[in-house]
């Protein structure tokens, strides 16, 4: 089952992020990188595709980012810099995304069938050529015969300084 829901998620989520809301209910709560959603028009709102913003993205060095709201993406930059800079999350526009799943566990997370999934791997995102690890975990809830998510938190793991 667990498997069958993440090839699902994440083919869905790399073609039609909008596909994804039978996935969530009016309970369910999405947190991505620290910024919490609840609720199935909010938890879309937040992973839709969002248009370019008006002005460039704000790029900060590694030494000055609040990793909690943003999204490590490689740019070119000279060797004697970091190899990171952050864009904040909200002014990426993730038209095209892509998920390597590298790790997958599950087990029962309670009586009445639910299941707990975590998830690591690497995200692409648009034209980057190095990938960015991330790790997801869903909690699975049963929902007429089927499943439901009821807790998604999904982080970018960065390297280690």
């Amino acid at each position: 089952m667990a498997e069958q829901f993440v090839e699902f998620y994440y083919k869905a989520f790399d073609s039609d992020r909008s596909s994804l809301a039978a996935l969530y209910g009016h309970d369910s709560m999405l947190t991505f990188e620290a910024s919490p959603s609840q609720g199935v028009s909010n938890i879309l709102q937040k992973i839709q595709v969002r248009a370019p913003p008006s002005h460039p993205p704000q790029i900060s060095h590694p030494a000055h980012r609040t990793p909690t709201h943003n999204l490590a993406v490689p740019r070119a930059i000279p060797h004697h810099e970091a190899d990171y800079y952050y864009v904040n999350v909200q002014d990426l526009p993730f038209k095209q995304v892509q998920h390597q799943v590298a790790t997958l566990d599950a087990q029962p997370s309670d009586e009445r069938g639910g299941i707990l999934v975590v998830v690591s791997g690497a995200l692409l995102v648009e034209e980057e050529r190095r990938p960015m690890s991330y790790a997801q975990t869903f909690q699975l809830k049963p929902r007429d015969g089927s499943y439901y998510v009821f807790n998604d938190v999904f982080r970018l793991v960065y390297p280690a300084a």
